[in-house]
């Protein structure tokens, strides 16, 4: 196209060339045929030169039909430039939803593991409920031979006490050493008895734990059912073709996602005698054993039972009172929870608490910071810090907007904090002006 423009403009300047060389060729002509009548003399040659001027005009014709042909090809190529930048629009619009459809198909993967796993659970869990069926039954076997025993040396028991109580009228001599052995005979009596409800009470604590665990069962059961119609309203509402709504992944049924911008946060410090239990996770990551993905799904559940709400934002939201997270964890909402007096717990308190069928109090498992250490201090964030926009958002989220900081548009003196990248951190020039100031990245600053 560049080239073509080129050659245009050099055939307009061409043109305009021969068009005054026209003009002075009709002048030419013009004096020609004023002289033509004052020298017929010179008339043969006027001819030839007129006639080669004709030729001229002709190859100026010839060639203004080869600008033609030329302009007719630009505009050929300015329609296959615009089809070109068509494609290339048509391009990245089918790279975009090749990438949706590759996020969905992970995402389905995802939950197909996360069947198989609750499939292996349930059966794990019926063999345990078989063999403690099987332990049932040779509990009872036991007891019942035991019980038949029993009465066997009962009916034994009898037959010889009144053997001896007709020997005793005929043999006085023996009384003393017959009562004896009776006493012995009941004390082994009242002692096979003792075992007896001993074996009956350890039946009954069986039959309870037997009853204990079909109950575990039902409710894993009542579990399974859940997640298997949760995995359906997810197949139902993916579709891997690429024509439906972008996905949005379900943490559970029960949980209802929502997005919501930073500047709506207006955090209110909360009291013990509030009743509603409004929860948000951090920390939780698909690839660690013991704070997963499947075992934040759990917790959700239970705490749903309990009555309490679970939050799924990205970011921080104003009605948040508990954050449940490992052990010592620094994380961005762990920061937020600590500046707005919010309940920061460990898993253990939704265990506890589910076992015992309501929420525990909080001070056995976490702690809150009533104290804002930020509140009223000044902060600065440099221009280089600023162009990094996730980061700029959750600093000034959490320390002016939760913590009540204020933030100021030049360093100085009094400036508590100064938020830099990574490379500024080692600029001495600049970290020198600043000696009583904190000069930290974000993640340092978190931390």
């Amino acid at each position: 196209s560049t080239q073509s423009t080129g050659k245009l403009t050099n055939l307009e300047n061409r043109f305009l060339e021969l068009t005054n060389k026209l003009r002075d060729y009709e002048k030419v002509i013009s004096d020609l045929n004023n002289t033509l009548a004052v020298s017929r003399t010179s008339n043969q040659t006027l001819v030839n030169e007129n006639h080669g001027l004709t030729n001229q005009v002709q190859q100026f014709q010839t060639k203004f039909k080869d600008f033609e042909s030329k302009e007719k090809e630009l505009s050929t190529l300015r329609a296959k430039d615009r089809l070109l930048k068509e494609l290339k629009a048509r391009m990245e619009q089918l790279d975009y939803e090749n990438r949706i459809s590759k996020g969905k198909l992970n995402a389905l993967t995802e939950l197909e593991k996360e069947n198989a796993k609750l499939k292996e659970r349930t059966t794990e869990l019926e063999g345990e409920l078989s063999r403690v069926n099987e332990q049932s039954q040779i509990s009872e076997k036991r007891l019942t031979k035991n019980v038949k025993e029993l009465e066997k040396s009962l009916e034994t028991e009898k037959l010889n006490l009144n053997n001896l109580t007709l020997k005793n009228q005929e043999l006085q001599n023996e009384i003393a050493s017959v009562i004896q052995e009776n006493k012995d005979r009941s004390a082994r009596f009242d002692k096979l008895n003792q075992a007896l409800e001993e074996n009956l009470k350890r039946i009954q604590e069986q039959e309870k734990e037997l009853q204990n665990n079909k109950q575990t069962l039902n409710h894993k059961d009542t579990q399974i059912a859940k997640l298997q119609k949760e995995i359906e309203k997810f197949q139902k509402t993916v579709d891997l073709s690429g024509e439906s709504e972008e996905y949005k992944p379900l943490i559970a049924s029960s949980i209802k996602s929502r997005r919501k911008k930073s500047s709506r946060l207006s955090v209110e410090p909360l009291t013990f005698s509030e009743k509603k239990i409004v929860v948000c996770f951090s920390g939780f990551a698909a690839n660690q054993e013991t704070y997963s993905a499947s075992y934040k799904l759990e917790l959700a559940q239970k705490i749903i039972k309990l009555g309490g709400r679970v939050e799924n934002n990205e970011g921080w939201d104003n009605r948040i009172t508990h954050v449940i997270s490992p052990v010592n964890s620094r994380t961005v909402k762990c920061l937020a929870a600590m500046l707005s007096n919010r309940w920061i717990v460990n898993s253990r308190w939704i265990e506890d608490s589910s076992t015992k069928g309501f929420f525990l109090d909080e001070s056995l498992y976490g702690r809150r910071f009533p104290i804002n250490v930020v509140r009223d201090k000044y902060f600065y964030m440099t221009p280089e810090f600023t162009l990094e926009v996730n980061k700029t958002r959750q600093a000034t989220t959490v320390l002016e907007t939760i913590g009540k900081a204020i933030r100021v548009d030049a360093p100085s003196p009094n400036v508590w904090l100064i938020l830099v990248k990574p490379n500024q951190k080692n600029d001495i020039s600049f970290t020198s002006q600043y000696p009583n100031s904190k000069i930290l990245t974000w993640p340092e600053c978190v931390e």
